[in-house]
């Protein structure tokens, strides 16, 4: 021990000597640090490194709490992942569901397009029945009356068949149907004497036309539908709105076809007013009709048509031409609604509308109900004083065969019993029935 207490006195004392003897205290101090530190030394220097490192993070701490959020950059990657990550994932959403769109849109474009060429057909079919019809009713009715009802009623049934099936596909596709499309059910269910329905599929067709030619065709179909004596939606007076409206489409055009149209107009509303007895309004219209027709080009075949037609039914004044005088007063006498009473295999009672042209020719219509079951047209004669006949032919409506074509002879009798109006009915290939018939 003393000689390690003197080693550090003899360096002290030697502070002021020579070169030699400061090298040589370098050299021993040199040695003396260099020794190797106690473990006291060591655990000390890591409890100072420990709060060094200590204080680091938490000056590195409280200054991440300092700064914001988005000036974090830990924080900005992850939002701008999570960003990334949701505008993939909802474009990807938005393209499934625009193809899915897309081909649900196609689908149902495909059948509905499908759907409307078949209901085309379907008319196609119904109108190349009734022209069928017009052509064997001007050759075969008279020559083979039995034939002719046996081929019609085979016609009809076909027919209602087909309007039925295109009933129920228009009531799907309604709001798609064309203007053209609408007016042809109209018309069928006109000719069936449907009234409603009819004025449904008119007034529909009015709506979606886009052309006059079109708009025209519904509103003449209109006028029809309430100016037909017997229908149920009987107006004159909306007739005859239904009619104006369809002439002012055509306005002053002075071509051909435009003339046409009025001359058809013209008529129609005429053969309108007769049947409802308005005989002098018809005149006017007959007048308005032959003038149009002078205006016509001699070039134009419709020209000699209207002439020969208003000819037959109308004389110079524009009065319809009278049936016979002896059977003038019976014909407006049988004219309009009677109650009528079927007895025999097949009962009915109904209404029996009767309507007399000034052509010698009637149409009845029996309805049992609101139900039209019976539609005949033909030639009326009158046989006596309280006696007509009328041959026809039409169509009616029986519980197990359903709608068929008929053929035969009618004969009414004004006060038979008493007071009592009685009738017969023989159509081909049946037995006669009877029936009675009194002023609604």
């Amino acid at each position: 021990m003393m000689a390690m207490t003197d080693i550090p006195q003899s360096l002290s004392s030697a502070t002021t000597a020579t070169p030699d003897t400061d090298s040589a205290a370098t050299q021993l101090l040199s040695a003396n640090t260099s020794l190797p530190p106690s473990s006291e030394d060591e655990g000390l220097e890591s409890r100072v490194e420990l709060l060094r490192d200590e204080v680091g993070l938490l000056q590195i701490s409280v200054a991440e709490r300092k700064r914001p959020w988005f000036r974090t950059p830990p924080t900005l990657i992850s939002i701008l992942a999570l960003l990334c990550s949701a505008i993939f994932s909802i474009q990807t959403l938005l393209q499934t569901h625009y193809a899915s769109e897309l081909n649900e849109r196609s689908k149902a474009e495909a059948e509905l397009k499908a759907k409307r060429e078949t209901l085309r057909q379907l008319m196609v079919q119904v109108n190349d029945i009734r022209s069928d019809e017009i052509q064997e009713q001007s050759s075969l009715a008279n020559s083979n009356p039995a034939l002719f009802a046996l081929r019609s009623g085979v016609r009809n049934s076909k027919r209602h068949i087909l309007l039925e099936s295109a009933d129920a596909l228009a009531s799907e596709i309604l709001p798609a149907l064309s203007a053209t499309v609408l007016v042809s059910l109209g018309f069928e269910h006109l000719m069936d004497s449907s009234f409603r329905d009819a004025e449904h599929y008119y007034t529909l067709s009015l709506s979606h036309a886009t052309s006059d030619v079109t708009k025209i065709a519904a509103l003449v179909g209109l006028c029809n539908v309430h100016m037909t004596p017997g229908s149920p939606l009987h107006d004159l007076r909306k007739g005859r709105d239904f009619a104006r409206r369809a002439l002012a489409l055509l306005g002053t055009r002075r071509d051909e076809y435009a003339r046409q149209q009025r001359v058809e107009s013209y008529m129609q509303l005429a053969w309108e007013e007769t049947v409802n007895g308005n005989v002098a309004e018809s005149a006017r219209w007959v007048r308005a009709a032959r003038e149009e027709v002078a205006r016509m080009s001699a070039m134009n075949p419709a020209r000699s048509q209207f002439e020969s037609t208003i000819g037959t039914y109308y004389d110079n004044t524009g009065m319809p031409v009278k049936v016979p005088d002896h059977a003038d007063s019976l014909m407006r006498t049988l004219s309009g609604e009677w109650i009528v009473n079927f007895v025999g295999q097949h009962p009915l009672v109904g209404h029996l509308h009767v309507f007399v042209t000034p052509q010698a020719g009637a149409t009845m219509e029996v309805s049992d109900g609101t139900v039209l079951v019976r539609k005949y047209a033909g030639s009326i004669v009158a046989e006596g004083a309280r006696v007509v006949r009328i041959d026809w032919i039409g169509s009616r409506f029986h519980p197990m065969a359903g709608v068929v074509g008929a053929a035969g002879v009618t004969r009414l009798r004004l006060e038979c019993t008493g007071r009592v109006n009685c009738g017969t009915e023989e159509a081909v290939g049946e037995a006669a029935t009877s029936f009675t018939f009194a002023r609604n």
